[in-house]
């Protein structure tokens, strides 16, 4: 009935917002206890127990927005349906997060890397749609990933370039390819790059290059 599906609405949307506040208060606690630790990221112990908190909550967040979304209709008035975008055009996604990326850089260092994009689907054979790469995908998560990629190379191109001397900033590429098979999105920059000794430990919670802020 129209009333078991408003209590059922309610509690999945109670139980979301009784979860909104763990990320911010599981950085907290990383935090407090990397800052005992000292060390290079936390132990393998807590990184499995957040990559599995995290998977976790991601997809039952999730689910809880794509059935918000619907709420009984087959697509939402812009075409998606639920969370999903069928026809997510990757290169848009991209500039909207770069975008994004810029105007926080811009913040911060008073400027910011130009970008140079392209996209290119090697198994459409129309010259005419052939820059145009689309995938069936949720696209503020492609947002946030890109978002957060692009927010590095910023830092780390502004960085870099200013320990350099160089008066323009180098651009930041991106290229974006499909084939019959998969995706690629290749993201480089003139940032200096990394340690090899330490890109094991790139996706470490609370691992970073940039400088430590005292709180």
């Amino acid at each position: 009935t129209s009333q078991d599906l408003d209590r059922f609405t309610e509690t999945v949307n109670m139980i979301r917002k009784r979860h909104l506040d763990i990320v911010p208060k599981m950085a907290q606690a990383v935090f407090i206890l990397n800052r005992i630790n000292s060390s290079d990221g936390v132990t393998e112990t807590v990184q499995y127990f957040l990559d599995r908190l995290y998977i976790n909550r991601i997809s039952i967040h999730m689910l809880v927005s794509h059935y918000n979304a619907l709420q009984g209709e087959d697509k939402t008035l812009t075409g998606m349906v639920g969370t999903i975008d069928q026809k997510c055009e990757i290169l848009d996604v991209c500039n909207d997060a770069y975008d994004a990326a810029s105007i926080m850089c811009d913040q911060e260092y008073f400027e910011h890397p130009k970008l140079r994009a392209s996209a290119m689907d090697t198994s459409d054979q129309n010259e005419a749609t052939k820059d145009k790469v689309t995938a069936t995908y949720v696209p503020s998560h492609l947002h946030h990933i890109l978002f957060e990629i692009f927010k590095n190379s910023m830092r780390a191109t502004c960085e870099f370039s200013e320990q350099k001397g160089v008066s323009e900033l180098p651009y930041i590429r991106v290229r974006i390819f499909k084939t019959k098979d998969d995706i690629t999105i290749k993201i480089s920059d003139l940032g200096g790059g990394i340690n090899r000794a330490a890109s094991g430990k790139m996706f470490n919670y609370m691992y970073s290059t940039a400088p430590q802020v005292a709180l």
